[in-house]
């Protein structure tokens, strides 16, 4: 079960500040492989494949199941809260007695207790619909039936929600604005990377990309390895490149065809990491767990040759780089 988010991911903020006070959703894509959706991986979310196949436009919407998560939970299930946090009061019970005669009896007394409080679920629904269908991938939206106010006293907390609600179903999450529709989502990546057009930055622009602040106190030295590595990856073909920004400060990736991507890091001791499918989703996990992963991640150390062995595990996985 993917664990929840207990505060406002920074790139959720980032969206947010760019929206305004615009009413918003809890909203995202996710990425499928056509096999698995032709197998049925969207069925627990209420989409049955028809007889010709897979389809654009395809909806539904589903009440997130109990056994999701806490959420997810809280949602469909009566809740009891214990206030153990609060002084006890007083609480009258009742009970049945029986006197030695066999008769029944209801007496009344009195035991402080701590207070409790007793939240109905919300029953709020998610709806899905298949967006794309390219290079045997599958994008699919996703949104949470309830709009939100910046305004509203309970913003944050209906917010985080929601948010989780999508950790929770899908694995994944974001947020949209609640007048966009779903067909109009384009496929947002809900971890902390940025994503721009081959050639578009300088080394200079790249460092301060890849270091925020810190990239001033670069030498000429640094910037030169930047350019290197940028123009290296460039070399290899890439159709974006991927920045990272917050906990992946220092990376820059080459987003490959085939949903490949090969991610550097400029500082020493760092290794390169090839990732062959789901990238965003792998791309947080910790290094000694991508070790482990070798059907879908490899690692290629700063050898002297370590740039001919890129290129050789990249061909082959079917990519001719530079082509």
């Amino acid at each position: 079960m993917k664990k929840n988010i207990k505060k406002i991911p920074p790139f959720v903020k980032r969206r947010l500040a760019a929206f305004g006070t615009n009413e918003i959703v809890a909203g995202c894509t996710r990425q499928f492989r056509l096999s698995e959706v032709q197998n049925g991986a969207l069925s627990k979310y209420g989409i049955k494949i028809p007889a010709e196949g897979v389809a654009v436009g395809l909806q539904s919407e589903f009440e997130p199941p109990y056994t999701a998560g806490n959420y997810s939970q809280r949602n469909s299930r009566t809740q009891v809260v214990i206030h153990d946090d609060e002084p006890k009061v007083p609480r009258e019970f009742e009970r049945s007695i029986t006197d030695w005669h066999g008769n029944p009896h209801m007496i009344f007394y009195t035991r402080d207790c701590y207070r409790r409080s007793v939240i109905q679920p919300k029953h709020i629904k998610i709806q899905v619909e298949i967006l794309r269908i390219e290079l045997e991938r599958v994008v699919v939206a996703f949104r949470v039936d309830e709009a939100l106010q910046h305004n509203a006293p309970d913003f944050q907390e209906r917010l985080l929600a929601g948010l989780n609600l999508l950790q929770e179903n899908v694995r994944t999450c974001n947020v949209e604005l609640a007048s966009t529709e779903m067909k109009q989502y384009q496929h947002l990546l809900s971890v902390d990377w940025s994503i721009f057009p081959p050639g578009s930055l300088t080394a200079l622009e790249l460092a301060r990309r890849m270091f925020g602040g810190a990239a001033r106190r670069l030498d000429d030295k640094m910037l030169k390895l930047i350019q290197d590595r940028y123009d290296f990856l460039m070399s290899l073909g890439a159709t974006a490149i991927i920045v990272g920004t917050d906990s992946f400060r220092g990376y820059i990736g080459a987003k490959m065809a085939g949903d490949i991507v090969v991610f550097d890091n400029v500082r020493f001791g760092n290794a390169v990491y090839i990732l062959r499918e789901r990238w965003e989703e792998l791309s947080k996990k910790t290094k000694r767990e991508l070790r482990k992963m070798l059907n879908v991640a490899s690692r290629i150390q700063h050898n002297i040759n370590w740039k001919k062995s890129v290129i050789r595990k990249l061909r082959t996985l079917g990519i001719s780089p530079g082509m």
